[in-house]
């Protein structure tokens, strides 16, 4: 048995040299006997790096298991299946013409018409194709796709328990929280609308690098450094305010 991640897995199965090759084989061909990946929805783009390294492995059996939604993409849809079972759909294109086309083209209709300037809704023969194209995928689809919903996992799962462990964060880590905060909100009562050009959700990234380990900020300190020889975003408070006092770093 070997787990590894995805990244990881790509990394190795696209890396190239001689021992590198030997590795490949070793991983792709023959691959193994059964082959089981978790978090499946990071397969739905058939064109990306990961997908294609996946491809690479020869192996009987294949199983994705995913918890999250499949939503109104029908081409990740297929991308999924046609791991899991290639060529159980046939060709994307063929796919596209007698499934996704009239599926989609419908409830897009639908969600237009019922929007607050509405058009004019499908028509019932296109509700009906529609209908009966999304039967059809179903049944065809049995005994490929298996969906659990939690009314019947709820019974098999254990029941969940969470616990919340508080830390008191290190000399290192306070002071540079304080100079981060200081500096987001120096800039915010400033008016100055262009010192957080990246937004709250950059400066969530930033908090939460600090109360993980300063070595992290450091470290991305450092690849500024390397890429902005000049001055980074870092260092015109790009990020939510400059901590570079904090860590010693001029």
């Amino acid at each position: 048995t070997l787990m590894l991640g995805y990244e990881m897995f790509r990394a190795l199965a696209s890396s190239s040299g001689a021992a590198s090759a030997d590795l490949r084989a070793a991983l792709c061909d023959p691959g193994p006997g059964l082959i089981i990946l978790d978090e499946a929805h990071r397969l739905k783009e058939p064109r990306s790096q990961l997908y294609n390294a996946v491809a690479r492995v020869r192996t009987p059996r294949r199983i994705l298991a995913s918890g999250y939604p499949i939503q109104n993409r029908l081409d990740e849809y297929w991308a999924l299946v046609n791991y899991a079972r290639p060529n159980a759909l046939g060709p994307y294109d063929r796919f596209r013409a007698y499934f996704e086309r009239p599926i989609v083209d419908f409830l897009d209709g639908a969600a237009a018409a019922a929007a607050p300037t509405g058009t004019e809704p499908p028509s019932a023969a296109d509700e009906m194709l529609a209908l009966k194209r999304a039967f059809v995928l179903r049944d065809e689809l049995k005994d490929v796709v298996l969906r659990r919903g939690a009314d019947v996992l709820g019974a098999d799962l254990p029941r969940r328990r969470d616990w919340i462990v508080e830390c008191r964060l290190a000399p290192a880590q306070a002071a540079l929280y304080k100079a981060f905060d200081a500096a987001a909100q120096a800039t915010e009562h400033s008016g100055d609308e262009g010192g957080l050009p990246r937004g709250e959700l950059a400066a969530y990234h930033t908090a939460l690098a600090i109360v993980n380990h300063p070595d992290i900020v450091h470290a991305a300190l450092c690849e500024e450094e390397r890429l902005f020889p000049n001055g980074g975003p870092t260092s015109d408070g790009g990020g939510g305010g400059d901590v570079r006092p904090a860590l010693g770093t001029p």
